[in-house]
Order: structure tokens, then C-alpha cells, then sequence
């Protein structure tokens, strides 16, 4: 079947320039990512690796020692746009391309190919125009094709030079896998149940095969030799190993138990196949490795403690991502290389250990999983330790009649439905002490209601609300958010008034109000600063809140807020008194 004429995508040269928000924007930056990893490769001889992410960056990594080489920053927006949801590195090593969603016009997207040496985008490297938010993205093995999935709309296929070779719309899902062969064959997988494969040619763009799963297919790979394709599968804990010349199944690896092994990889010899997903062993998310060209038991070689998002190989060995976000690099053999953790808090699970005291400037909270590694952290002091909570810091108290609100979507008060958006999962609750609102935190937000139900206000998070407490004086709704954060919300009307970050070493430490004005210890001052949107087609600039202490150096400020429950108000009155002095 020759393909594919293109339809809206040929007028993307034509389409209106999307413009981008030109105000800065306070951003955490650690050195690693914040969010979850959503994908993850290197070039084909194993120096570098980049990673993508749902906090909006993509990162080149040195893989002689796990070091970050540079952030790649593209344009970002409010709520999700900006978020990275694919990027892959070219073979040669020469270029990373990346996308997610970039609808900064609400109706189309964009691509970008940033230069891996400099980390910067340079002219004429942006696509945009793109129908629906980028999914998966993959290189040819020469470097000179790069595979476009999308979330709608099917695939799309473009030259280096961006020049358009082809597209398939006819997907009826997202599409996550998408790998070519070493002699340039392609091959897609799609959650609509089908696996398609494409060749290019004088004639262009030609799908030569298309076979139904038994399941949804949510990465593919090549072996080695071309001669078979595995087939990763979103809703079991099963690998397909496909013969590339029919497409019949040839053998299943099992992982056995719950879970998926959605994510596969081939090792470079093609002797040992390499899956993972959700498949949990010992509470961890197993990685496995099946010998005998997949037809050995599973041996597990590796975990994180979230569902891995990735996996790739090249000659290097494996390359494997995670939600942490976390990522692993593997040798062929299956052996650990090195492993590049988070460098923020993780609150899930957080539960009574996430306390906070009377006036909402003492709280106690844990660093890892599930509670442990608890802190202390006096904001009035400006003092940060590792110790259990003190007797002054109070856990949560839940609403009367509140149920089903724990990792779940349809959370009830005396059994009246909460609203939220489709797929909107509630993470954590709290009621204010009169019991007269409470607060709910969610994936994307956090959400007063009051005590019939009906919501107060809602506020867009940047992560997801794993903890939530209300001050005990009433004043203060205080969040523990997925990217690490730690957030004073106003009871009355939502308003952000004050940010704190603690760095994974439990040492350093930054409080910032949404102006930037900020108290910190030694070596904080660097954990955040604000990205500059320059152009839809030009990398964002960064800086630090440290290269403007004189500024913004204000702990006075940080105090009067708290009192004040006011940023503007603080600032004020900071001002008046200085004028006295």
C-alpha cells in the first residue's frame, strides 16, 4: 500500500507562527529530572544518552559517569503544555529530537531537533504545525529518518532536514512504539491492537504489513539480523516474538503475575531480550532479561521503585528509564553500570507522616516512599533536619463522609460524587478544622470543597498532590506535590503564597514566593530559577534566583508572608519598615 498523501501537515510552513508565553516562570532545576521519565536513548555507540520528561526538559547524559552534559529547554506554556512525552537520540550521536505538547495555539504542535553538543535548537530545526501531541519518536538506523507517533492522527515520517516523507493516518489510537531496522525497514505499534510495518523506497512511504495483536502493543523492536520483531504488550505480562517476514508469532516470554511487560529491547548481539512495565517483584518494578532469544525463563536484572517507562539499547548494552524519575544503564550481559536517581522528595504514600503545626511554619515530612527518611523543617527558623516530628506537628484529619478518595477516580462525600475531570485520580485529603471544607489533592490539582460537596476553588498543580494538611489555625492548605515541592495555599481563595524544596542530600534547602523572593541555605539558591520563553522555534533561556541575591534575597519577606498570608502585602510592609529605618 503506497502512502500517504500528507493532509494538514503539508500546510504547516503556512500556519499562523505560535506564540509563546513571554513571562518568566519560576522552575525547580537539580540536575535531574522532576518528573516522570518518559523516554530514554543513546546513540548507537553507546557515549551519550538523553532522556525525556513530563517536567518539560529533555537531559544529555555523559555515559562514562552518569553525568549531566546539557538540559535541553524548549518553549513551555501553562498546565501540561511543554511537557515532553518522547525524544530520541540520532545514531551518529549529531542531533536529539523531541516533542510532547507544545499546543500553544490550542489546536496543532511542534517538533524540535536540538544539536547534542551544544544543547541548543538552532534555526530552522522546529516543525511545527504538528496535528495532535507527539507520542514516540525514533531514528533510522543512518540518521537521516526520523518516525513521528502521534496521540491522534496517526504516524508521520520526515527527513533530518525536517523535509516530509510520509504519513498513515489511519491509527485509530495513540501510538508508543515505533523502531526501524538496521536495513531501514519501520515498525509501529499502536494501543488500537495492530502492528504495522513500512519500508521506503523511489516510491516513498509503502506499509508492506499490518497483523492484529492478541492485546494492545505498546513498544516494538527489531532483533539485531532484521529477522524478528518483539512486540511489548500494555495489558499483560507478555512479550510477542514476531517473525519479521509473516508477522506470525514465533514465541511469548512470560513474566508471569500482574502487571504489563509493555517496554522492550533487544540486546546487540540479539541473543537476550529485555522487557518491563508494571510487573512488581519484591515491591520493586522489575526489569527482566530472557535469554536464548527470548525463550528462557526471565532473570531479573534490575528495578526502580516506579513503572518503568523505557527501555532502549545500543551497542553500550540497555539503557532503562522510570517514573521515579530514575534511569539505569545495563551492559549487554544484563550487568548494572550505573544508576541516576531522583534528586526530590518522594511524598507517595506519604500518609500521617506528612504533618504540619498550628501556624503552618513547622512541618515534618518524608524524603523516600512510603513515609521514610523523615525531615523537619522550621520555616521561622529557617532550619532543616533530619528527625521524627515533633509532638507540635499534627497528620491530616479526613472529612466526615469522605470515601474512595485514595488512588482513585470517583471519590464520594455521604455518597454524593466528587467532581473530576476524566481520568483525574484523587491522591491525598484533608478538612480544615471546623470540618467545614475540605481540601482533595489529585493528580493535577488541588481542590477545596465544602462540606455538601460543592467546590470552593481549584488550583493547577505542578505535580501530583500526594499530601495535603490544613494549617491548624485555619489559614493555610499545605500540599506535597510530586515534583518534590512543598506548597502554602490560602485557604480563602487558593493563591499560592510560598514554595519550599528540599534537595534529595537533606541538606540544602530554598523558599521562594511566586515573585522569586526567596530565603535558602548554603548552596540553595541555585535549586530554582526562571525560565524565559525566547521564540516557538528557539531553546528557553535559565536563571538561577542566585544571580540576582541582592534582589531577591529577602528571608524578611518569607517571614511576612506567613503572617500576613499575602505576598503583596508582605512586600509592602517590608518596604515600610525599611523606609523607617
Amino acid at each position: 500500500i503506497a502512502l500517504f498523501p500528507c493532509s494538514g501537515l503539508c500546510g504547516a510552513s503556512l500556519a499562523a507562527v505560535p506564540e509563546v508565553p513571554k513571562e518568566p516562570v519560576l522552575r525547580i532545576e537539580t540536575g535531574s529530572h522532576l518528573s516522570p521519565i518518559t523516554r530514554i536513548s543513546g546513540d548507537a555507540a553507546g557515549n551519550w544518552a538523553v532522556t525525556s520528561s513530563e517536567d518539560k526538559t529533555a537531559r544529555v547524559w555523559d555515559m562514562r559517569n552518569g553525568k549531566q552534559l546539557a538540559v535541553l529547554r524548549p518553549p513551555l506554556g501553562p498546565e501540561s503544555v511543554g511537557a515532553l512525552y518522547a525524544a530520541a537520540m540520532s545514531p551518529d550521536g549529531k542531533q536529539v529530537v523531541a516533542g510532547g505538547n507544545a499546543a500553544f495555539d490550542s489546536k496543532t504542535h511542534s517538533m524540535y531537533l536540538f544539536d547534542r553538543a551544544t544543547g541548543n535548537l538552532p534555526p530552522k530545526s522546529t516543525l511545527s504545525g504538528i496535528e495532535a501531541p507527539i507520542t514516540q519518536l525514533a531514528w533510522s538506523a543512518d540518521s537521516q529518518l526520523i518516525a513521528v507517533g502521534l496521540r491522534q492522527e496517526g504516524l508521520r515520517v520526515f527527513k533530518r532536514s525536517l523535509g516530509f516523507v510520509g504519513a498513515d493516518p489511519e491509527y485509530n489510537d495513540a501510538i508508543y512504539g515505533a523502531a526501524f531496522s538496521a536495513d531501514g525497514r519501520l515498525a509501529v505499534a499502536s494501543l488500537d491492537g495492530s502492528l504495522r510495518v513500512y519500508r521506503f523506497g523511489k516510491q516513498g512511504m509503502e506499509r508492506i504489513a499490518r497483523q492484529q495483536m492478541p492485546g494492545k502493543p505498546y513498544s516494538v523492536a527489531w532483533s539485531s539480523d532484521g529477522s524478528q520483531l518483539a512486540v511489548g504488550l500494555q495489558d499483560v505480562s507478555q512479550v510477542l516474538v514476531l517473525s519479521a517476514s509473516d508477522l506470525a508469532v514465533m514465541h511469548t516470554a512470560d513474566a508471569g503475575g500482574a502487571g504489563n511487560l509493555g517496554r522492550v529491547a533487544w540486546s546487540a548481539d540479539g541473543r537476550t531480550l529485555f522487557a518491563a512495565g508494571s510487573v512488581v517483584r519484591d515491591g520493586r518494578f522489575a526489569i527482566f532479561a530472557f535469554a536464548g532469544g527470548g525463550k528462557d525463563a526471565p532473570r531479573m536484572i534490575g528495578s526502580f521503585a516506579n513503572t518503568v517507562t523505557a527501555l532502549s539499547s545500543n551497542a553500550g548494552g540497555l539503557l532503562a528509564s522510570s517514573a521515579e524519575p530514575a534511569w539505569a544503564a545495563y551492559d549487554s550481559s544484563g550487568a548494572i553500570r550505573m544508576n541516576v536517581g531522583a534528586q526530590n522528595a518522594d511524598f507517595r504514600d506519604a500518609g500521617d507522616a506528612f504533618r504540619v503545626a498550628q501556624d503552618g511554619q513547622l512541618l515534618a515530612f518524608p524524603m523516600l516512599l512510603g513515609g521514610k527518611a523523615p525531615v523537619v523543617f522550621d520555616l521561622a527558623k529557617g532550619e532543616l533536619r533530619s528527625a521524627e516530628a515533633p509532638a507540635a506537628t499534627k497528620p491530616a484529619k479526613l472529612p466526615s463522609g469522605l470515601l474512595g478518595w485514595k488512588n482513585s477516580s470517583k471519590p464520594t462525600l455521604s455518597g454524593r460524587a466528587l467532581a473530576l475531570l476524566p481520568g483525574e485520580v484523587a491522591r491525598s485529603a484533608a478538612a480544615t478544622p471546623d470540618q467545614k471544607r475540605f481540601a482533595l489533592g489529585t493528580e493535577w490539582y488541588l481542590r477545596l470543597f465544602a462540606a455538601d460537596g460543592g467546590q470552593v476553588w481549584e488550583k493547577r498543580t505542578p505535580g501530583a498532590v500526594w499530601g495535603v494538611n490544613v494549617s491548624g489555625d485555619g489559614r493555610w492548605v499545605i500540599a506535597a506535590l510530586g515534583d518534590g515541592s512543598v506548597r502554602w495555599y490560602r485557604v480563602g481563595d487558593g493563591q499560592e503564597q510560598l514554595a519550599l524544596f528540599v534537595h534529595g542530600d537533606h541538606e540544602r534547602w530554598i523558599a521562594w514566593t511566586p515573585s522569586g523572593y526567596y530565603d535558602t541555605s548554603m548552596g540553595g539558591e541555585n535549586l530554582v530559577g526562571w525560565h524565559v520563553n525566547r521564540n516557538f522555534n528557539q531553546s528557553a533561556d535559565f536563571f538561577s534566583v542566585g544571580r540576582f541575591r541582592d534582589r531577591f534575597y529577602q528571608p524578611a519577606i518569607i517571614q511576612k508572608v506567613m503572617q500576613l498570608a499575602d505576598e503583596s502585602e508582605a512586600v509592602r510592609a517590608y518596604r515600610a519598615e525599611l523606609a523607617l529605618l
